[in-house]
């Protein structure tokens, strides 16, 4: 019975020296599956961050390109409003020409062509 007693002590602790073993090895691949978790997870904030950067770029692009584009079309606005307001005054112009002054007018430049 001693003998058995000393058998299975022996056998209790190579079990609790395997378990230690096994515990310690675990906690090892425990932290390197933290290591790598943590060195991905800081590899994907960096990349959000970037990306981030990029959209708050792009954003400012955008308004200036819709501010430059507003002042566009309000400076076409303004030539085409310019062109109208020509032609009106070119009719205008036209209409108050008389007839008898376009005559007049187109005689005097034959004679002034027939003196030179």
């Amino acid at each position: 019975m001693i003998k058995k007693e000393k058998i299975n002590s022996e056998n209790i602790l190579n079990n609790e020296n395997d378990l230690k073993k096994s515990i310690d090895k675990l906690d090892i691949l425990q932290k390197n599956v933290k290591e790598l978790g943590e060195d991905q997870l800081l590899a994907v904030q960096g990349k959000i961050a970037g990306t981030e950067s990029q959209h708050r770029d792009l954003e400012r692009q955008g308004l200036n390109h819709k501010h430059e584009g507003e002042k566009l079309q309000e400076y076409r606005k303004n030539l085409l409003q310019k062109k109208k307001d020509y032609q009106s005054e070119l009719q205008d112009r036209i209409k108050e020409l008389k007839p008898k002054d376009l005559e007049e007018a187109e005689l005097k430049c034959k004679e002034a062509e027939a003196w030179v």
